[in-house]
């Protein structure tokens, strides 16, 4: 959640080029029925939009930087780096 109590939802993939891979990495997104912003990550290039869901390169989009900020910094959550997830560190 964030500070202003909007939400924001995220999956994160290291790729989604395959259908096979896409449809799962999106199905988790598309189940949440509300209107908050919902974005895949992964280390593929460009960006696209399913349905209002956004897939955006973990690498270019500044706030894959602020969601690994949050993650060190959030109590009770991983505290592992999203970036470093991706790269397998």
């Amino acid at each position: 959640m964030k500070p202003n109590g909007g939400r924001e939802y995220y999956q994160v993939a290291y790729t989604a080029n395959d259908e096979k891979t896409l449809k799962r990495e999106l199905s988790s997104l598309t189940k949440i029925r509300d209107s908050y912003p919902k974005y895949l990550l992964t280390t593929d290039f460009g960006t696209a939009n399913y349905g209002g869901i956004q897939k955006l390169n973990v690498f270019v989009k500044p706030k894959a930087y602020e969601l690994a900020r949050m993650l060190r910094r959030e109590n009770g959550t991983s505290k592992r780096n999203v970036i470093n997830w991706l790269l397998g560190k």
